[in-house]
């Protein structure tokens, strides 16, 4: 079901709020990735999202740590991942579908983030982490928690380089396919939780750089698909970042992409503190939904920056 064919206020509101969580893991074709799986390698995961647990891993294909390894080399190295300390980014962000075009805007800071998108005709969304606590705003479930697998996939979707601590956050990698798609080979690697939720990573054996990742987001209208491409890839103080993805989540299909990039600035630790009270809501279940409101919650004002070392907003230069 598209967006656009949403006849209720609520259900347009349900469908923009999940396609805005995304913007946080992106971290796009529809249904499973392009192209068909070689010979050699294993089924890939069904309908684009998680693929089913795996069996012993197939002698076959690529090892996967050191499929990780090569493409943290070809990102640029992990000593460089190392000392950035900070970064804050700007983007534009373009709906699709849904006719909608906005910016984005993140502030990370030794692993803490705080990220505000706007929307316009579907108002503020913020999303920020600090302690290892995930909250998230939007326009219908107001202040909230992020608990369980969202928590999960927003914690590791914040990874400045998940190739380079895939450790962190999963308890295996194991490449499950090889295959021809997009003029690439492709080879597949399958992150999976110590709760058994589980990423698909596909590494281009070529250049050995991330070309998407797939897995089911968590959402009010049950699990969905999601596929997220990295395109663009330009060196940037040494690493080789994509500066911009592509999201198909089925129920739309949207990119991200970014304007500036400035790593290492000073960023104040109260920009990821959590704003008011927040109550729980479960995203997979819909039942715990509040009401919508016509009126967004208020949000932080960032006025545009003027020069580029400078993440603060206003003229004057200040902490970000």
């Amino acid at each position: 079901m598209r967006c656009q064919w949403l006849n209720s206020r609520r259900e347009k509101l349900v469908c923009a709020a999940a396609a805005l969580s995304l913007l946080a893991l992106s971290t796009a074709c529809d249904g499973a990735g392009d192209g068909e799986v070689a010979e050699r390698g294993g089924a890939a995961a069904a309908g684009g999202g998680e693929a089913s647990p795996s069996n012993e891993p197939d002698s076959s294909l690529p090892d996967a740590s050191q499929l990780l390894a090569e493409s943290v080399e070809a990102l640029g190295g992990a000593d460089k991942f190392e000392a950035m300390k900070s970064y804050y980014s700007e983007a534009e962000v373009d709906m699709g579908s849904l006719g909608v075009k906005g910016t984005a805007k993140m502030w990370w800071k030794g692993g803490d983030f705080y990220g505000e998108t706007l929307l316009p005709g579907f108002g503020n969304t913020r999303m920020g982490g600090h302690g290892g606590e995930i909250w998230s705003e939007d326009p219908i479930n107001g202040m909230r928690v992020v608990t369980g697998k969202e928590a999960d996939q927003t914690a590791w979707s914040t990874s400045v380089c998940l190739p380079c601590e895939w450790e962190r956050f999963f308890k295996s990698a194991t490449t499950i396919a090889v295959k021809q798609a997009e003029g690439r080979e492709l080879a597949e690697v399958e992150l999976r939780t110590k709760g058994d939720h589980a990423v698909v990573f596909e590494i281009d054996l070529k250049t050995k750089l991330p070309h998407a990742q797939r897995f089911d987001q968590v959402s009010p209208l049950g699990k969905m698909p999601v596929r997220i491409t990295f395109e663009d890839y330009r060196s940037e103080g040494g690493l080789t970042l994509s500066y911009k993805q592509t999201v198909n989540a089925k129920l739309t299909k949207f990119s991200s992409t970014i304007t500036r990039f400035d790593m290492n600035v000073p960023i104040d630790d109260q920009r990821f503190t959590k704003p008011g009270a927040a109550n729980t809501v479960d995203m997979a279940k819909p039942d715990s939904i509040a009401t919508p409101v016509e009126k967004t919650a208020p949000v932080e004002k960032t006025a545009p920056a003027s020069t580029k070392g400078d993440a603060s907003a206003g003229s004057k230069k200040q902490k970000p």
